[in-house]
Order: structure tokens, then C-alpha cells, then sequence
């Protein structure tokens, strides 16, 4: 066991120096693991594919009604914002609203676009 004053046994290191030449632990130390690779391109499985149904979906549906947006719009234009009713048909005002959700949609998509780009591409 120990030496007789103490209850702790005999170390196996006994008279060992911890320290490699200049004081450094460097030595003892294990190597840092390398860094992971970075792959980009085709995530394979990796991602679930989304169903495009869903996107032509929700698209069609913001064509809608922001064209029946713009479609207001131009018709309170028209009536001076009072109470007369404009003398349009329904063709001429969803083309008139057609003039504000184009330009909405397209203002919409490039902000979208810019954003997954700015994402995705490494700098």
C-alpha cells in the first residue's frame, strides 16, 4: 500500500516529468480532428422534396386577390374615392388589377429569391 503515513497507494508515475523540452504540455496532447468537408451541390435524401401542387396552389391564390386588390384600388380611383359608382366591366377592372399585382408578385419573388440566394451561396 502507501508509504505508512499515507492511505493512498504507491503512484505509478513516481519521479515522472509532465513537461516536454520549454515547459510545454503539447506533447501529451491528442491531435485537433480535422475539420468536416464541405459538400455543396445535391442534398440527396437528405431534404424531403415538397410537393409543387402546394406552391402553384398558394401562388394562384395571391394572383387572386392581389389582383382583386389592385382591381379596388383602381376602381376607388376612378370614383374619385365618393360614392358614385365607376362605369367599368369586370374584364376592365381585373386588367387594371392586373397592373398591381404583377408588379407586387414581382417585387415579392426577387426579394424571395435574393434571400435563399444570399442563404445558400457561400461567400
Amino acid at each position: 500500500m502507501g508509504s505508512p503515513t499515507s492511505p493512498m497507494p504507491d503512484s505509478d508515475q513516481a519521479g515522472r516529468d509532465d513537461t516536454a523540452e520549454g515547459g510545454s504540455l503539447t506533447g501529451y496532447l491528442p491531435p485537433p480532428p480535422h475539420p468536416p468537408d464541405l459538400v455543396f451541390g445535391d442534398p440527396g435524401d437528405f431534404w424531403r422534396r415538397e410537393p409543387k401542387r402546394r406552391y402553384i396552389i398558394l401562388f394562384v391564390l395571391t394572383l387572386i386577390t392581389t389582383t382583386l386588390t389592385g382591381a379596388n384600388f383602381y376602381a376607388s380611383f376612378v370614383a374619385g374615392f365618393g360614392s358614385r359608382l365607376p362605369n367599368l366591366t369586370v374584364i376592365q377592372l381585373l386588367l387594371h388589377g392586373l397592373w398591381y399585382s404583377i408588379p407586387v408578385l414581382t417585387i415579392l419573388g426577387l426579394a424571395g429569391a435574393v434571400a435563399v440566394i444570399y442563404l445558400t451561396v457561400p461567400l
